[in-house]
Formats: structure tokens, C-alpha cells, sequence
């Protein structure tokens, strides 16, 4: 265990709080001992860094990986949140393509993100998407940044376990019909909802921003639309929840044809 993070390195760890200096580095934070623990051994983890405190309480030694302590005022300027966990593991950032997303043969269930501008929103549908077992994510190139520490801590974990490619959707819709995966849009000008789908079978999943829905383009690129019922006076859901609900519509509807 290392005890000094030289100033070079402690500058350069504080920078990946920004987007910048993730994409100049290629790495992102991974904070919380339940996430770093969780973190699989092939994974590329440069180094961990601990507060004094935690370290005091918990040591957390991982064979063969670098790790620092780091008083706690300074540790504290390494993480976004009220009240750190004392814990953070360095990684480097995976690149995944479509083709990862792709390679399961069959009941492929993939979400599509357009514009998703709030990390914690997009954490929140990776890590459902994980959760329902999704083959993976494909966000557009406006969404926010997928390493953002608060996407990869609303994600829960999730960065380390699904495939998720960024890239120009309307590319990926035309890849996905021609490994014959239908598309459904979530729009709220669509007539169907979605329980007259068959989703048991290869289906993509497309979720819009927060403010404005799916883009025109995508929405017209779409095989059809499908619209979440609200029977109350909301006009619309967040798009995490809508994500939620149509995932684990297509789950329900897998685990009723497995029976």
C-alpha cells in the first residue's frame, strides 16, 4: 500500500470530475466500497484511493493494485457527493460497439437513449437495463457522459456488467433492422400501448430526453410507437421510469412465455 499520491497524480484524478479530463485520460471514478468490490478482476483498475478514515476503519487491500490513503480534507475534493464513502477505485474506460450489444444470438432486448441529458437519469436506465437482464445500451452522441460519477454511481454497478455503445442512432436503428430487431419508439402521440407488443422476442427499446421526447428523425426511423398509459393528470414520466416500465413489460412478458 502506498501511502503518498504524488501532486502530478492527484491532479490528474481530481480532473476526472470532468468530462474533459475523462476523455483525456481515458478513465472515470468508480466511488463506493459496494461498487469497487463489485468491480470484476479483468476489469482495468489503475489504482484506489482511500481516505485516512476509512482505511482506519476498513483496510481494503486488493493484491497487485496500487492503492493510496489520502487525509480526509483531500480525499473529500476527489468526489462530488455530501458525504464520500471513502473509496474510490480509478478504471479505465471500456469502448464497446454495437457489435458487443449484438452478439447474443436470440431475445435480444437493447434500450436505446436519445438526448438523455441527465446523468443521473441515464445511471438509473443502465442500471435497469442490468437488472433485466438487457443485452445492452446504445446512447446518442448528445447524450450526457455514461463515466460521469454521478451516472456511474446512480448505475450502481451496472458499467461493469452490460455492454453500452455510443453512436449516431439512427446508424444503430438501421444495423438493428438488419439483424431484423424491431424498434419501438416511446412517443406520446402513440395509439398503442405497450401490452399489445410482442416483446418476446428481439426487441429495441427507444427512450427520449427528459424535455422534448425522441427526436423526429428517430422517431420516423422507429419500426412503430408505443405509449406508457397515464390515467392521471401527468402529461409525461421521467424518462428513467419510462425505461423502468417498458423493460420490464418485455421481462414480463419473457417470463410468461417460459411457463
Amino acid at each position: 500500500m502506498t501511502t503518498c499520491l504524488g501532486n502530478t497524480e492527484y491532479k490528474k484524478c481530481k480532473s476526472l470530475l470532468t468530462k474533459k479530463g475523462r476523455k483525456e485520460h481515458g478513465l472515470f471514478i468508480a466511488e463506493g466500497e459496494k461498487i469497487v468490490r463489485e468491480i470484476p478482476k479483468d476489469w482495468d483498475i489503475k489504482y484506489y484511493v482511500m481516505s485516512k478514515s476509512f482505511c482506519d476503519e476498513k483496510p481494503f487491500i486488493d493484491n497487485g493494485i496500487k492503492t493510496y490513503v489520502l487525509d480526509n480534507h483531500l480525499f473529500d475534493m476527489l468526489t462530488e457527493t455530501d458525504t464520500p464513502q471513502g473509496i474510490i477505485a480509478v478504471c479505465g474506460i471500456k469502448e464497446f460497439f454495437i457489435t458487443d450489444i449484438l452478439q447474443k444470438p436470440e431475445k435480444r432486448l437493447i434500450l436505446l437513449l436519445d438526448d438523455i441529458r441527465d446523468p443521473g437519469n441515464l445511471g438509473t436506465i443502465l442500471r435497469t437495463a442490468d437488472a433485466a437482464g438487457a443485452s445492452g445500451v446504445i446512447l446518442s452522441e448528445t447524450c450526457a457522459d455514461v463515466c460521469s460519477p454521478k451516472a456511474v454511481r446512480a448505475a450502481a454497478g451496472a458499467h461493469f456488467h452490460i455492454p453500452f455503445a455510443v453512436m449516431d442512432l439512427l446508424k444503430a436503428i438501421e444495423i438493428l433492422n438488419q439483424n431484423n430487431i424491431k424498434t419501438l419508439a416511446a412517443h406520446l402521440e402513440a395509439r398503442k400501448y405497450p401490452y399489445s407488443f410482442d416483446m418476446k422476442d428481439d426487441v429495441a427499446l427507444i427512450i427520449g430526453n427528459e424535455a422534448h421526447g425522441i427526436s423526429r428523425e428517430v422517431t420516423e426511423a422507429a419500426d412503430e410507437k408505443v405509449k406508457i398509459p397515464m390515467i392521471g393528470q401527468a402529461e409525461s414520466l421521467n424518462a428513467s421510469m419510462a425505461a423502468g416500465i417498458l423493460v420490464y413489460e418485455a421481462v414480463r412478458q419473457r417470463i410468461e412465455s417460459e411457463k
